[in-house]
């Protein structure tokens, strides 16, 4: 009987080892059908395999493939959300969602500069600080843009309160024309009267 048990126990604890070992397996697995599936540009297909690795168990380069399969769909808000830091990507992604914005937000610059700070730190890849420096551009354009706006929206306000100002001055110059016609017809008019009255 006891050697019934043990050979139980010896069984139950050789089946677990075997399943643990299956979850690396599984995990290649469902990895490399994803990674089919992104290359044929199923993008939904392949992120369905990958979180289908990831709850077996937590990976962050299978989290890194999720987010560039977002990128390569070009769903950039999506790789905005993403917790995984890839400063690049994320960079590029706030850049094109500026470009793709009705008024090129600046906003969106701001963060891309950010993530490209973040980049930089963990990266010596030359295009990150190439891209840094073409964003940073970008804002500056931006902002010198915006001051000649202002500035030529001043001049437009000034011009035309000046116009403004010189037709109430001719409207006065007309009316006090006008009036004073008014009162030497008023006077001619009294005169004539006057000169009928005494004849």
């Amino acid at each position: 009987m006891r050697n019934k048990i043990v050979a139980t126990i010896f069984l139950v604890a050789s089946i677990i080892l075997v399943i643990k070992s299956l979850n690396p397996l599984k995990i290649y697995n469902f990895v490399e059908k994803g990674n089919s599936f992104i290359k044929e540009e199923k993008y939904s297909n392949g992120r369905e395999e990958y979180e289908k690795a990831l709850k077996l168990r937590e990976n962050n380069q299978v989290k890194l493939n999720i987010l560039k399969s977002f990128y390569s769909e070009k769903n950039y808000e999506e790789v905005t959300k993403s917790d995984v830091e890839e400063g690049f990507l994320k960079g590029n992604s706030y850049v094109y969602l500026g470009d793709n914005s009705q008024d090129k937000n600046k906003e969106f610059y701001e963060k891309a500069l950010e993530e490209y700070k973040l980049a930089m730190k963990t990266s010596d890849d030359i295009n990150i600080k190439k891209n840094y420096e073409l964003t940073l551009k970008k804002l500056e354009d931006m902002s010198k843009q915006q001051n000649q706006d202002n500035q030529q929206n001043q001049e437009d306000k000034q011009e035309k309160q000046n116009k403004e100002n010189q037709n109430n001055n001719q409207n006065q110059q007309n009316n006090s024309q006008e009036n004073s016609e008014q009162n030497q017809n008023s006077k001619d008019n009294n005169d004539s009267q006057n000169q009928e009255d005494k004849s």
